[in-house]
């Protein structure tokens, strides 16, 4: 599929294009590990109006925290976050973002999925904190950039600017330049977002509220220098940094979802 796309890309560059955005756009849906089906089992479930599945955990009525997972992933996912917080008086919230779990759709990018967070807090009320995993991060920040009302935002194994994962792509399917503006222009139109705005770091340094940036220094798929970015970036930001945690396991260790609930419950930091 490679070699096609590249040698089509400078005979159909527009057909090459939108076969890359295909790729690029459409996340596989994973069977549901047995490692989350207790967290699953656990939650009640429903629809929200945007579409959304949820799963939740706690008593209505709680100040709530939002779970938004990465790419490729689902709510459940975050299950580990659930009971911790529900123990400390939280209403926990996970989605299923756009084309991912049980929620509808093919494809999704950084603009659907962050104005789904956004449309998902209108219909859920007042949020005390997001937390979100590698992509689900980075789109959290860009949601509230875009009105998501949160107290405090936390970001785990996330990347700092969006305009590199697409460049990131290109540089592996490797286009022809025509294809390459025929990719970056239909993607701009899915998206409703210019690329310029898809700059986490720089979204984050003109948000005034507190972020926890937790990142792995041996993540090989989002490298520890986006966290680096973020924090420096950011005006009121923590920065805890793990080793040998990876990508996923960061999302189970006990260590992380301690300093999670801790940073919630902080006063100081508000």
């Amino acid at each position: 599929m490679i070699k096609f796309l590249y040698y089509s890309s400078f005979l159909f560059p527009t057909l090459a294009a939108r076969k890359a955005l295909s790729l690029f756009l459409k996340p596989k849906k994973y069977q549901r590990p047995a490692a989350e089906e207790v967290w699953y089992g656990s939650a009640r479930k429903r629809k929200l109006s945007n579409g959304l599945a949820i799963n939740e955990w706690g008593f209505e009525g709680n100040p709530k925290v939002l779970l938004t997972h990465g790419w490729e992933g689902r709510g459940s996912q975050m299950g580990a976050f659930a009971e911790p917080l529900v123990n400390e008086g939280y209403h926990v919230i996970a989605l299923d973002g756009p084309a991912h779990g049980e929620s509808p759709g093919d494809e999704t990018n950084a603009g659907i999925y962050s104005r789904a967070l956004a449309s998902t807090q209108q219909e859920l009320g007042a949020v005390k904190v997001s937390i979100g995993h590698s992509f689900g991060g980075g789109c959290s920040v860009l949601a509230t950039h875009l009105g998501m009302k949160v107290e405090k935002l936390i970001t785990i194994s996330s990347p700092s600017d969006y305009t590199k994962v697409v460049q990131n792509f290109l540089d592996f399917v490797k286009l022809s330049p025509w294809s390459e503006r025929v990719f970056h222009r239909i993607l701009a139109l899915k998206a409703q977002v210019r690329l310029q705005d898809i700059n986490i770091s720089n979204l984050g340094s003109s948000l005034n509220i507190p972020i926890l940036v937790i990142h792995d220094k041996t993540d090989k798929e989002v490298p520890f220098k986006n966290a680096l970015n973020l924090h420096e970036a950011w005006p009121q930001s923590e920065l805890l940094m793990t080793e040998g945690l990876g990508h996923r396991r960061i999302l189970k260790d006990q260590a992380v979802i301690e300093r999670v609930v801790q940073f919630i419950k902080s006063e100081s930091n508000k």
